[in-house]
């Protein structure tokens, strides 16, 4: 959407250029010429880094060509903004709406990283998966769908990959659909067997099984844990999709040398248990050690305010076996 803004909020400034392969509207009016709308629509897109999905020259060729119906008063409206103008030719005539959008859509780069999409789009992809996934009866016989996409375009943003290479998944015979489609297909099944799944290689330790001493504190665990040289007690929270930690504790780390800068991902909104929407940054956590474990790549949520450190489905799913007993107090894990 905001790639489509950004070709609108260009026409709304733009005056009348010089004549020679001249695009008229609907009416017959100039607008500008061929080369000169391209050059301006392509420099604004690549000047805004949220377009970097977006094929800029081939986005920009179809949106012009289609300025031959509308007006070029509207395009010069000086009142509305982008957003606006956006919001008003859809209200008046949708078959243009739609077809700048689609303009966008036949647009998209499939050789971007998934790591240069930003978390909107890669939630949006990922929703979009799920709702394929549940529409071609794939997301049935036990297998959480969301999970899966959403395991799946984690895995090939941590590997690198691109669009490209989530389209060649849909081959059986692929080297990503064996490598990373089924591990995320197993590692979702919700076949009745509690918390048992297929595990990490991200975890590592001499041992194949650890238990480890919880303390109770009114039915809410927590587990010691090492991070960056620094122990911590984490609540137990299988609710949560990443582990959490306080902006404090981020800042002992940082002092620590325990995150480096490149380890920061993008910020992301979370859901709390009041019912709270935050956005709070993240980085993967080079390792946290638990019992006889270390654990590698975990992401790790910041939170702005005061609470408990949470060890959240990002670390524990990462265990083939992860079981509680709450008589005994321990916490019962199983690597790969």
């Amino acid at each position: 959407m905001r790639n489509t803004l950004t070709i609108l909020a260009l026409w709304a400034t733009m005056s009348a250029l010089a004549q020679g392969d001249m695009i008229l509207d609907r009416n017959g009016n100039e607008i500008g010429t061929r080369q000169e709308l391209m050059a301006g629509c392509v420099k604004e897109m690549k000047a805004d880094k949220s377009n970097v999905m977006i094929d800029a020259e081939r986005a920009c060729a179809c949106v012009i060509d289609m300025l031959s119906n509308v007006e070029a008063t509207d395009l010069e409206d000086g009142d509305d903004d982008g957003e606006a103008l956006l919001a008003k030719m859809m209200a008046s005539d949708s078959t243009i709406a739609l077809a700048f959008l689609g303009c966008m859509a036949n647009s998209m780069r499939t050789d971007v990283p998934i790591s240069k999409f930003g978390n909107e789009a890669i939630e949006n992809m990922i929703q979009e998966c799920a709702s394929g996934m549940s529409a071609a009866g794939q997301a049935t016989a036990g297998m959480d769908g969301l999970g899966t996409c959403r395991c799946v375009f984690e895995e090939s943003r941590r590997k690198g990959l691109t669009i490209a290479h989530i389209n060649e998944m849909q081959d059986q015979n692929s080297v990503y659909f064996n490598e990373i489609m089924i591990p995320c297909v197993q590692r979702n099944m919700l076949a009745n067997e509690g918390n048992r799944r297929v595990g990490s290689p991200d975890v590592s330790g001499k041992k194949n099984t650890d238990e480890i001493p919880l303390i109770n504190t009114g039915n809410i665990f927590k587990a010691k844990i090492k991070v960056g040289g620094i122990e911590r007690y984490f609540i137990l929270d299988s609710g949560a999709s990443d582990c959490m930690i306080t902006t404090a504790f981020e800042q002992e780390l940082i002092a620590k040398q325990a995150i480096r800068p490149d380890q920061y991902l993008d910020p992301i909104d979370y859901t709390l248990a009041d019912g709270r929407i935050v956005n709070c940054k993240r980085f993967r956590a080079s390792s946290i050690i638990i019992g006889e474990f270390t654990v590698k790549d975990v992401i790790v949520g910041v939170i702005d305010e005061e609470g408990g450190l949470l060890l959240g489905k990002s670390f524990l799913d990462k265990f083939e076996e992860w079981t509680v007993d709450p008589r005994a107090s321990t916490l019962y894990l199983k690597k790969q």
